[in-house]
């Protein structure tokens, strides 16, 4: 089933053919799972993963200039995680609809993390006189 760029996230968990719990593990969250042993394993959203992977590799590269070969690998490897866990493997145009919101919120993510990691200006720098500007100072 084909679904405009457009789609609604219910729409595009119909064409997918996912049940709601299938869908959270594609599309929505990460997930906290704890074991018969009371081990817990963090589940992670098979796109939310792949994207992030593609954009630590690629920071630059905008979703619109990944090579084809690429995709489909991308494509490929998000199919494969689904398959592991008997969940409907995703059409290519339910692919493309995900990834791009996927690379791009990874995108943002980095930033964030990026912006944290930043040093901020210390109050001495910040109380530091300014040099002579003779049309700002008259």
């Amino acid at each position: 089933m084909e679904i405009p760029r457009n789609a609604k996230t219910n729409d595009a968990r119909t064409a997918a053919g996912h049940t709601i719990i299938q869908w959270d593990r594609f599309y929505v969250r990460n997930t906290l799972m704890q074991s018969h042993d009371s081990n817990i394993t963090l589940l992670k959203s098979f796109t939310r993963e792949v994207a992030r992977d593609h954009v630590q590799r690629y920071p630059d590269i905008q979703w619109k200039d990944i090579d084809s070969r690429v995709k489909s690998e991308m494509m490929a490897r998000v199919n494969q995680l689904l398959a592991r866990e008997d969940i409907p493997q995703v059409t290519e145009t339910v692919f493309l609809w995900r990834m791009r919101k996927a690379i791009r919120d990874a995108k943002e993510q980095a930033r964030t993390a990026q912006n944290r990691t930043l040093p901020q200006n210390t109050s001495a720098e910040q109380s530091r006189p300014r040099p002579f500007d003779p049309v700002r100072d008259q």
